[in-house]
């Protein structure tokens, strides 16, 4: 995860990606599990969020999004190394793991309305 995030800090603001990052928050819980929360827009300027964490983690990225009523979770990914995380925030290369039990779970919100209030973490 840390590659993850010094990619992410390198690229803040970088329209040459799939992704333009605009903030980037990472939550580490008392196993020591890190999560990265991602602000972003795409190419079209949708502004999108992304929650990336480790496979191992038991609580599932979805259950978050599915209690708040403004947000809809478009896609979940499975990826087998940070490195093709890093693909598909840069690239958009959605090449998925699945042979492996372990792995990093990138999930993608859109918010759902057109309000031109920002707000991260999203809540």
């Amino acid at each position: 995860m840390e590659t993850i995030y010094n990619w992410l800090l390198h690229n803040i603001g970088n329209e040459a990606n799939v992704f333009t990052i605009l903030n980037v928050q990472r939550q580490t819980d008392t196993e020591g599990i890190s999560t990265l929360e991602i602000m972003a827009r795409t190419k079209d300027f949708r502004r999108v969020n992304l929650l990336v964490e480790p496979m191992k983690k038991t609580n599932s990225p979805d259950s978050e999004a599915d209690e708040s009523t403004d947000q809809v979770t478009d896609d979940t990914y499975t990826f087998a190394d940070e490195d093709q995380v890093i693909a598909y925030l840069s690239e958009g290369e959605t090449t998925q793991s699945s042979s492996k039990p372990e792995g990093i779970h990138v999930s993608l919100t859109e918010l759902s309305d057109d309000s031109e209030t920002l707000a991260f973490p999203p809540k």
